[in-house]
């Protein structure tokens, strides 16, 4: 009887250990979530989904809000995936003008200053005005569009070009990832591109660059009121995120 039940012991032991390798296999060849570091994306991962939890851009989930946009040292970038809607306050709480010029009426993503460039790049620029983006995860700063420097920092990286970015450069509709830098080819909502972070040509104090929907990068006058913003955060390379389906989800 004993050497019986010794045999028995044996054979679900064996089980045991098959059912745990056969998980084990399982985890490795079908892409299932694993908890690992931000560390270990790097620019190869440019234009990957990054789930922050929060739904900003009102689609039915919250893994298309962000993009990875950029990676150095200690820092990974991520980008709203599209203009951010007005309707969710952030731009009126940052000082910005939200409403059409000639009616007064508010759009969904337009923004402007009809004040001074200074005016729309300080409120673009204060992270305080954007901290309710970070949705509560710790070691992240947030503002309200990249630089042309780091747009195209990372264009150049993803299609091995060398654009310099205060050449007023066309981003090719045909490049890999195109609607990670513009969201959309055409106007939607009489919004018609997306302010970046930085200030224009010094010839003229009221110029701010831009992203247009046909992809060029230049300038255009802070009081235009067809153009939208893209928030971008900075994460910590120590946040913890889980792989799984091609999505990085940070867990904080």
């Amino acid at each position: 009887m004993k050497k019986t039940n010794k045999i028995i012991i044996a054979v679900v032991v064996i089980l045991l250990l098959l059912v745990v390798g056969g998980v084990v296999i399982k985890n490795t060849t079908s892409n299932e979530t694993e908890t690992i570091q931000l560390a270990s994306v790097t620019n190869a991962n440019i234009g990957d989904y990054i789930d922050l939890g929060n739904n900003i851009v009102g689609t039915e989930d919250t893994t298309d809000d962000w993009r990875i946009l950029y990676v150095e040292e200690g820092k990974v970038y991520a980008i709203l995936a599209d203009y951010l809607p007005n309707s969710t306050g952030y731009a009126k709480t940052a000082g910005l003008n939200i409403n059409d010029s000639k009616t007064g009426t508010s759009r969904e993503y337009s923004v402007y200053s009809n004040t001074s460039k200074d005016t729309l790049l300080n409120g673009i620029n204060t992270p305080s005005n954007w901290t309710g983006l970070a949705n509560g995860i710790s070691g992240v700063t947030v503002t309200g569009s990249p630089t042309a420097e780091l747009l195209i920092k990372s264009y150049n990286i993803k299609n091995a070009t060398n654009l310099v970015y205060t050449d007023n450069p066309t981003l090719d509709s045909s490049t890999i990832d195109y609607d990670l830098y513009v969201p959309h080819q055409d106007k939607i909502d009489n919004c018609s591109g997306y302010w970046l972070a930085s200030s224009g040509e010094d010839w003229n104090s009221r110029l701010v660059k831009r992203v247009n929907y046909d992809g060029y990068v230049g300038n255009m006058g802070c009081g235009n009121d067809d153009t939208g913003i893209r928030p971008i955060i900075s994460l910590s390379t120590d946040i913890k995120v889980i792989k799984g389906d091609g999505i990085w989800t940070v867990k904080d």
